[in-house]
């Protein structure tokens, strides 16, 4: 499955959300990511979100003041170039899906409307319910140590995260990392524990 924007939501928000993000005036209410663990994103310097899971915690709570609670998300996902990207089921309409994105300077952008689209067709309520799952039940807390642990095990040199991507909390749900350096990259399976499951290259 997969989720679509309209082109001039994707020009715009991603316009807005690299202005914000790009500031130099910017603070850090979300502290700063690890350089020994995460990729540096365009300003370079290297997300919160992508190596420090209470940053992570913390941001998904102000996109629930800003949503609506209990917080029901079906995707979040942070990479080197953004902040935190999390697809939230709307509190008040089940059947919607909005966007909301955090840079690490506080900014919020969202709700920017999505579709969950699967073989051409746009799926329904009943799908979004199916898939949508807690995210204060993904051990977050443990995000740096799967880090470590998954650049020690890929066995490549000078490796760090350059995204990750989390879709569920079931045993076959979606938990992946891409390691990446210059030479090449390495894609990291979790298990729900957030331990390393499998290294493909």
């Amino acid at each position: 499955m997969k989720r679509i924007l309209s082109a001039v939501a994707i020009a715009t928000t991603f316009a807005a959300f690299a202005g914000c993000s790009g500031s130099k005036s910017a603070t850090a209410p979300y502290g700063t990511g690890d350089p020994g663990l995460g990729a540096a994103g365009p300003t370079g310097s290297v997300s919160p979100f992508l190596t420090d899971g209470q940053a992570v915690m913390h941001g998904l709570d102000a996109i629930a003041a800003r949503s609506g609670q209990p917080l029901r998300v079906t995707q979040v996902t942070v990479n080197a170039a953004g902040g935190l990207i999390v697809d939230v089921r709307e509190a008040a309409q089940h059947g919607l899906l909005s966007r909301y994105m955090v840079a690490s300077n506080g900014t919020i952008l969202g709700p920017i409307p999505v579709k969950l689209v699967s073989g051409g067709v746009v799926r329904t309520a009943a799908d979004i319910q199916h898939m949508v799952f807690d995210p204060k039940a993904v051990p977050f807390a443990q995000l740096a140590r799967a880090e470590r642990d998954a650049i020690a095990m890929a066995k490549l040199p000078s490796l760090r995260v350059s995204q990750w991507d989390v879709g569920g909390l079931g045993p076959h749900s979606r938990r992946v990392m891409l390691l990446e350096n210059d030479n090449g990259r390495r894609i990291v399976v979790l298990d729900p524990q957030f331990h390393v499951a499998q290294i493909h290259a």
